[in-house]
C-alpha cells in the first residue's frame, strides 16, 4: 500500500470537487464506482494491464487529504501512486506540497 498526502490547506471541500470533476469529465483510465460520495472517494485506475484503487482515508490534519493506493503487486501500486500524482498536479493547481509513502 501506498500513502500519498496532498497539502490542500482550508478548503479541502474545493480540492476534493476539482478532483471529483476532473475524474467524472476529463480523464480516461480513472473512474468512480459511486458518483455521489465525496466524503469517502474511491478511484478505480484501468489502463492496460494494470489495475488499482485509491481510496481517500481519514486525515488527522484537516489541511492535508490522504489517499490510499491499493494494486495487486507493487509495480501496480507504483504505477497507480505515480498516475494519481500526476492527476493531482494537474488538476488541483493549488496543490504545492504532496508526500508519498510506501506503508509494509
Amino acid at each position: 500500500m501506498i500513502r500519498v498526502k496532498v497539502f490542500v490547506g482550508p478548503d479541502a471541500a474545493t480540492r476534493i470537487d476539482q478532483l471529483y470533476k476532473a475524474v467524472r469529465g476529463e480523464t480516461r483510465v480513472w473512474s468512480m464506482n459511486d458518483l455521489r460520495r465525496r466524503k469517502n472517494l474511491v478511484l478505480a485506475h484501468t489502463a492496460r494491464n494494470v489495475k488499482g484503487t485509491v481510496r481517500r482515508v481519514k486525515s488527522a490534519d484537516p489541511e492535508w487529504l490522504e489517499f490510499e493506493c491499493k494494486a495487486r503487486d507493487e509495480t501496480q501500486e507504483a504505477i497507480t501512486a505515480g498516475r494519481f500524482v500526476h492527476l493531482v498536479l494537474r488538476y488541483m493547481p493549488a496543490v504545492k506540497d504532496l508526500s508519498i509513502h510506501r506503508a509494509r
